[in-house]
């Protein structure tokens, strides 16, 4: 059985088991990291099996796995027990937004908070009565902040700590403050720069957040003395965006999403080719994916070790198959994967291969490698 590698947006961790959503496509897979063995969960049946980047968020709690929208239509529920979906309905006019609707999310006790991308707008999901609330108030303390109406609110790393969830903006120079137990939500000024973050963490009782935009500085923030300060990432390696930030140790190391890593311990540089998605974080572990190779990145937080997952799912689940499957079957005579191989080698071979009329250039395109 041929095996390939997908890209996701987003994955959760329980206990030895990776739960991820692929991007090019409608499926949920499960792996066991002790087992190597891959499961196929299907899709949301709601939604088209082609759909792209359909939810970039998820969520586990009490054996349901929730997996919220980003270009998706509505919340969907998996439950791992009945092996089957539920759905959850959200304010469509509200919320939706033809770039997407949401990126980051978190748990506090039996509530998901869900942060949207282009609204000012956190939906509060208790899990328990599946009851939705809508914070929205809090924009008027920060909308004279914003320096670009175009770009994002949210990416998706935040820090949880004591009941409150800190996270900061991507089109303004500030971090949200917002209690899960009050649901009041303060908006906390750092300095005087006009620039936006992509990531946050938090040690040593300050907060360090990655520049989003590029040529942007890191940031240490002190929230009892509200002293900010700017860091220079060494070697001026500032030009870039980053996924994550992280703590190692007593290191800072930024995780890219279109750059190099590079620690800033001011001992040198880590360089590592290839870039980098922010999946899921927790309070053990953080969950990423490598672009180039896809390979996951599991970050324990108390051992400080990496861990390099490779995995794989069978090709007859993705859009690749599905769509050569579409516009072949009418065309041409086979029977299975080992059969659409052989004759994919054998169309490479031939010295005609370009003359070929059953098959379309733009098939061909897209399938000539899956021998190889």
């Amino acid at each position: 059985m041929k095996m390939v590698s997908i890209e996701t947006e987003c994955a959760v961790l329980i206990d030895d088991i990776i739960w991820f959503f692929a991007s090019e496509f409608n499926g949920l897979f499960s792996y066991n990291m002790k087992m190597g063995n891959i499961i196929n969960h299907g899709g949301v049946p709601w939604e088209d099996f082609d759909g792209k980047n359909l939810f970039a968020s998820m969520q586990y709690i009490k054996d349901d796995i929730y997996l919220l929208p980003l270009t998706g239509k509505k919340i969907a529920i998996y439950h791992i027990e009945e092996e089957e979906y539920s759905e959850l309905e959200l304010d469509y006019e509200k919320l939706f937004d033809d770039r997407g609707v949401m990126l980051a999310s978190t748990i506090l006790d039996d509530c998901i908070f869900a942060f949207s991308i282009f609204k000012p707008i956190i939906t509060c999901i208790d899990t328990k009565n599946k009851e939705i609330t809508y914070l929205e108030e809090w924009y008027d303390k920060l909308k004279e902040e914003i320096f670009d109406d175009k770009e994002i609110f949210f990416r998706k790393q935040i820090c949880l700590l004591d009941k409150k969830i800190w996270i900061p903006f991507c089109n303004a120079n500030a971090i949200l403050e917002l209690d899960g137990t009050t649901k009041k939500v303060d908006i906390h000024i750092l300095g005087q720069k006009k620039q936006g973050y992509s990531g946050i963490c938090y040690k040593d009782r300050t907060f360090y957040c990655p520049p989003r935009a590029r040529g942007g500085s890191l940031i240490s923030w002190d929230p009892n003395s509200c002293e900010c300060l700017e860091l220079a990432i060494e070697n001026g390696k500032t030009d870039k965006m980053y996924a994550a930030l992280l703590v190692d140790n007593e290191q800072l190391r930024l995780y890219p999403a279109t750059a190099l890593e590079c620690n800033l311990d001011g001992k040198g540089e880590i360089i590592v080719k290839g870039t980098f998605s922010y999946l899921h974080e927790d309070d053990q572990k953080v969950l990423m994916q490598e672009k180039g190779k896809k390979d996951f990145l599991i970050w324990d937080k108390q051992s400080n070790r990496l861990v390099k997952q490779k995995i794989e799912v069978p090709i007859e689940s993705t859009s690749l198959y599905r769509e050569f499957k579409e516009k072949t079957v009418q065309e041409t005579s086979w029977k299975g994967i080992d059969e659409l191989n052989n004759y994919i080698f054998e169309m490479e071979e031939s010295p005609n291969r370009n003359e070929e009329k059953n098959v379309g250039k733009e098939v061909y395109i897209k399938v000539r490698g899956i021998k190889k």
